[in-house]
């Protein structure tokens, strides 16, 4: 293997443990939320159902973004898991409908966990060439 190679293979291993620590992640927040959804105060039409349907909508993104990417398919892979880091944003949303002193600290770690998350992944992404020399 050349160095470049091995470079690769590292950044690969460090881009799937990132994509396994995001998904980790929001998997806790969801769970959370859906257990103690009243305490989020969320409007009445947001359900646990439509909450798990969020989640299996955005977290395929992840694997899909990193399967396109070990496959060559740089430009793909990496809007994949941008638009999966995107929708992790998203739950800064719980902001817009409470303001954070009004959620408990537990809330407030899992959403914040959530975006921080989300935030390392997107930053280690941005250090990806689109099309890597190997």
């Amino acid at each position: 293997m050349t160095a470049m190679e091995i470079e690769y293979t590292q950044r690969k291993k460090w881009l799937l443990a990132l994509i396994l620590l995001n998904i980790l992640v929001s998997l806790g927040h969801y769970i959370h939320n859906i257990i103690f959804l009243p305490q989020y105060h969320e409007p009445a039409w947001i359900t646990p159902a439509l909450i798990d349907s969020l989640w299996f909508v955005m977290t395929p993104l992840s694997g899909i973004g990193y399967i396109l990417y070990s496959q060559g398919k740089f430009k793909l892979g990496l809007a994949c898991l941008y638009s999966y880091c995107g929708m992790s944003l998203l739950v800064l949303g719980h902001y817009a409908i409470a303001p954070i002193w009004t959620l408990s600290l537990t809330i407030n770690l899992v959403i914040f966990s959530e975006a921080i998350a989300a935030i390392f992944l997107a930053v280690y992404l941005l250090q990806f060439p689109i099309k890597p020399k190997c």
